[in-house]
């Protein structure tokens, strides 16, 4: 009966979904990463710089309840996805518009960060479960693996920020508690994932140990993947292999009948 309902998971029609709610991740993602990294230095306008990205997080969180549909049959789950997210965009939205407060305010920020780490991370593992015990071939499994990487580098990047605006100083002292704050953090969570450079002097003893955690579950997932390709790979072989053997066997047993010596005589009334 489980395996019944878990192969429902994998049926073409579900495979095309997902392959098309990951390719919309992964642009979404890289909107964001783009928008994160060259808005301060575009604009220099911190409020307009916030709305963006507040349209961003919105579109983003949007998607990964989307995509959290096809991994499971349990609604709750989904919607419960969907439900906080919705609230996370509103209190955001509503708090720092129309109820700032600079005391309060990275608190409640950094309790919003937080929620949406909580998020990405039901959905990291939905992906990943999904990713090791689905049949894919190589374009689900290219957007799929994407789509997780760089979900991985954006969860410590708002985790990395989470701390930052609890301790303003995790990031350095020229960092501020806002928005670029986030973006900043954004990139330190990147260039640890991707190891494009190591010299983060100013950061925080536990911003590195966050970091460090970062870097060995990035060198984990690479890991996971390559041996999940591989396991795929042999499989077709076996299969192949099978399929072959079979039809050697059936074509011997033919040849075998026709060598058959009763076989050949003649017939005699």
């Amino acid at each position: 009966m489980f395996k019944k309902a878990t192969s429902r998971l994998y049926t073409r029609e579900l495979q095309e979904e997902k392959r098309k709610d990951y390719r919309n991740v992964v642009g979404a993602q890289a909107v964001l990463l783009l928008i994160s990294l060259l808005t301060d230095d575009w604009l220099h306008n911190s409020m307009l710089s916030f709305l963006i990205f507040q349209v961003c997080c919105a579109v983003y969180l949007g998607l990964l309840w989307d995509l959290s549909r096809n991994f499971t049959f349990k609604r709750w789950l989904p919607n419960v996805l969907g439900v906080t997210a919705l609230l996370v965009v509103v209190i955001s939205l509503s708090y720092n518009y129309l109820f700032w407060d600079p005391v309060t305010g990275p608190k409640v920020n950094s309790a919003l960060h937080g929620t949406t780490v909580l998020i990405q991370s039901v959905v990291m593992w939905l992906g990943l479960r999904d990713l090791v015990r689905g049949p894919r071939n190589a374009a689900d499994k290219l957007w799929a693996a994407a789509g997780l990487y760089i979900m991985l580098g954006i969860v410590f990047g708002e985790l990395i920020h989470f701390v930052h605006l609890l301790q303003p100083n995790t990031l350095g002292p020229a960092i501020p508690a806002t928005v670029e704050g986030f973006h900043e953090a954004l990139y330190v969570s990147f260039v640890t994932l991707t190891g494009a450079d190591n010299a983060l002097s100013n950061i925080s003893h536990f911003c590195r140990n966050l970091l460090v955690l970062e870097s060995l579950l990035a060198q984990l997932y690479v890991v996971m993947l390559i041996s999940r390709l591989l396991a795929d790979g042999r499989q077709d072989e076996e299969s192949d292999e099978a399929l072959s053997e079979s039809g050697s066997h059936l074509v011997e047993g033919t040849s075998a009948e026709s060598e058959h010596p009763l076989l050949d005589q003649p017939k005699t009334e």
